[in-house]
């Protein structure tokens, strides 16, 4: 019982220790290069022809400078493609946006952040053609939160609320494409 008792002491002091030297975030990073999974949560409807009812995943790339302005307001710019994966058309949506983003360090090891963001929305050409165009601006605001492992590498949870999404011609089959979407994205951060 007392072997027992003292090595629950040693994992005990030894995990208490290494909570107080949790790795620093690195403030002074310059660059800031994301990489990761994400879905958009509304898919793409089309209400007789393709009947899907999952969200589209995809793929995220952000890249900013969190120190471009002032200490905690920076920009970045984000590249982004979901595919829906049902049904019979089958389109790739893509997003290219970009905004300001103001950071709050959130202790030792994380970082929470917001942005407002501005882009375009490209269309493959899978989307049918009763759309009035395959390319179209949106807007959107999102949060996220920054989790480091060392100076220089975090893991990220965010989400992106976008406005914006293509119309249709065709109000008999298709009530929107895409339009006021959420995307939730997650993975790794690397920090120059």
């Amino acid at each position: 019982m007392i072997r027992l008792l003292a090595v629950g002491m040693l994992v005990a002091a030894t995990v208490t220790v290494s909570a107080q030297v949790t790795p620093e975030h690195s403030s002074d990073s310059n660059t800031v290069l994301y990489t990761g999974a994400s879905f958009l949560v509304r898919n793409y409807t089309h209400t007789q022809l393709n009947p899907t009812n999952s969200p589209m995943p995809g793929w995220d790339i952000g890249f900013s400078q969190p120190h471009a302005f002032t200490h905690n307001l920076g920009y970045i710019v984000d590249f982004s493609g979901h595919y829906a994966t049902s049904g019979f058309f089958m389109p790739g949506l893509y997003a290219i946006t970009g905004g300001p983003q103001f950071r709050l360090a959130g202790g030792r090891s994380s970082e929470a952040f917001v942005h407002g963001t501005g882009g375009v929305l490209f269309a493959s050409s899978d989307v049918i053609a009763q759309t009035s165009s395959r390319t179209i601006g949106i807007f959107g605001a999102g949060a996220g939160f920054d989790r480091a492992f060392s100076p220089r590498l975090a893991w990220r949870a965010a989400f992106d609320w976008y406005y914006g999404g293509f119309n249709t011609k065709d109000t008999n089959q298709i009530s929107d494409i895409v339009r006021n979407n959420i995307r939730l994205s997650t993975g790794p951060v690397f920090r120059f």
